[in-house]
């Protein structure tokens, strides 16, 4: 895979979509709380990047051999789960003491934030 040296304009583009999903993953961030469960800050991310217009980039991905795409527009991992945990496999309750990490992605202007 070749790297593509971005434009001015894409770079700005990136920018944008960089704060954008700063805003919200800092948003969703003050709502992890005991009680809260991983399905409503999925929900609260998904609504906030659709509501800027732009699309969640993790909910419906499927990479090269996986057995169905991701169905989220968030992960949330609780405690020892190391990354990607998914918010919709179960529902998953913040506890006191949980340690949760919040991970997304967006498209904006055609391009991905990560």
């Amino acid at each position: 895979m070749a790297i593509s040296i971005k434009t001015e304009k894409e770079i700005a583009i990136l920018r944008e979509g960089g704060k954008r999903l700063a805003y919200i993953l800092a948003q969703v961030s003050a709502e992890v709380r005991p009680g809260v469960s991983s399905r409503v800050l999925n929900d609260r991310a998904e609504k906030l990047i659709r509501e800027g217009g732009d699309t969640p980039s993790f909910l419906g991905y499927s990479p090269v051999g996986a057995k169905r795409p991701f169905p989220a527009a968030l992960c949330v991992s609780v405690n020892d789960e190391v990354v990607h945990g998914i918010p919709n496999e179960e529902e998953k309750i913040v506890k006191e003491g949980d340690i949760v990490t919040l991970d997304a992605g967006l498209v904006h202007g055609g391009l991905f934030t990560d």
